[in-house]
């Protein structure tokens, strides 16, 4: 667990994937994902490396009936 959040296990970590325009490049310089590094940030984590909490709202109901 890094920082107290756990490891992203799409980027295991590194907070960084490998981008899918080096899959199908010829050689030239990228997408503007990656910029011509092959790497984006994970969509995960959003760069992070570690796990984010997802801010929810859970309904209630009171036990009483009207």
């Amino acid at each position: 667990m890094a920082g107290g959040w756990p490891r992203c296990p799409s980027c295991n970590g590194t907070g960084r994937v490998a981008c899918l325009c080096s899959r199908w490049s010829d050689g030239d310089i990228g997408c503007r994902s990656c910029a011509g590094s092959g790497m984006m940030l994970c969509r995960s984590c959003g760069g992070s490396g570690s796990g984010r909490p997802l801010p929810i709202q859970v309904p209630m109901r009171s036990g009483r009936s009207p």
